[in-house]
């Protein structure tokens, strides 16, 4: 995702997001648990730690750009971040993600509590993503708060869900060799390639069933690539990755101001090559992102960000 809003080429934009954002709500798919709460429990919960950092960083997102870009000032940004938000939020457009993935929450607790047959179950998911996957085709215009993309992530969140109680990627991941993987992971280029660009946040699909069939296989793909970096034993490695996604909250919220303000370190470095200039970007800005989070974390700011 930070990769990704610094630029690293349009191939490399076409690959990422075909399975970043749908690859966090795969991935939370395995970990839901509806029964574990009330359902006022649940909503008060998910309110804490989606709807706060929203709020939160939105309108400090605003006065930091309010203050930043003088020449720009208009209510227009914090408006939408109320109303409609899957576009033009300044320096915090990754903020989307938040209001989409409580939807998607929110949606998949009643179904999973309440509708008890899994074929209604599935039926019923399967007619909401795709009324999702068709937003921009059945609605005169976009869905407020984006509603569009989280009706996509219930698809995404139940099927994490579904394949978490079957064990398959247990059972997969025991399987997984190096020779494999890079076979598959070739076939997943191929794939992406024929789909082309696609953008949840944009309701940007191309072809459905290959949007659907190219988020589950990479984010599987992905899986396993940390399950073999796991088994090598880089600890400090892993240790890095396994704070950032524990905290991937904070680097999601921040990650957009904190990369303009890279971009004018590394502008002052003089470099030209843009790939470098780049590299350091996404260094410098994951060293402040880690310090913020450390310092947020450790202090009262930390409720700012849905942490206890």
């Amino acid at each position: 995702m930070i990769m990704g809003h610094i630029g690293f080429g349009h191939f490399f934009e076409v690959y990422i997001h075909s399975f970043h954002m749908p690859m966090f709500f795969i991935i939370s798919g395995l970990f839901v648990n509806p029964y574990k709460y009330t359902f006022k429990q649940y909503i008060k919960t998910n309110v804490k730690k989606l709807l706060v950092p929203y709020a939160s960083v939105g309108a400090f997102s605003f006065i930091v750009w309010w203050i930043a870009y003088k020449d720009q000032r208009s209510f227009a940004p914090l408006i939408r971040l109320f109303t409609f938000n899957s576009k033009s939020l300044p320096i915090s457009g990754a903020l989307w993600y938040l209001t989409a993935f409580f939807t998607a929450q929110i949606i998949i607790y009643i179904i999973i509590r309440f509708i008890n047959n899994i074929y209604i179950q599935s039926c019923t998911v399967v007619i909401l993503s795709l009324l999702g996957c068709l937003e921009t085709y059945l609605f005169p215009n976009r869905l407020p708060l984006s509603i569009g993309p989280g009706l996509v992530g219930v698809g995404l969140i139940y099927f994490g869900y579904i394949v978490s109680k079957k064990h398959f990627l247990e059972n997969r991941l025991k399987k997984v060799n190096v020779p494999k993987w890079t076979v598959l992971f070739i076939l997943s280029l191929l794939l992406i390639w024929i789909n082309g660009m696609v953008n949840m946040r944009n309701a940007q699909y191309h072809h459905i069933p290959l949007f659907w069939i190219n988020a589950i296989f990479c984010t599987i793909l992905g899986i396993e690539f940390f399950y073999m970096l796991d088994a090598k034993k880089p600890r400090h490695i892993y240790k890095i990755i396994a704070y950032m996604g524990k905290n991937s909250i904070i680097f999601l919220c921040l990650n957009q101001m904190v990369i303009l303000f890279s971009q004018q370190i590394v502008k002052m470095l003089g470099l030209e090559n843009k790939y470098i200039n780049h590299f350091f970007v996404l260094l410098i800005t994951l060293i402040i992102l880690y310090l913020i989070s450390y310092f947020a974390l450790n202090t009262k700011l930390k409720i700012i960000f849905g942490k206890k």
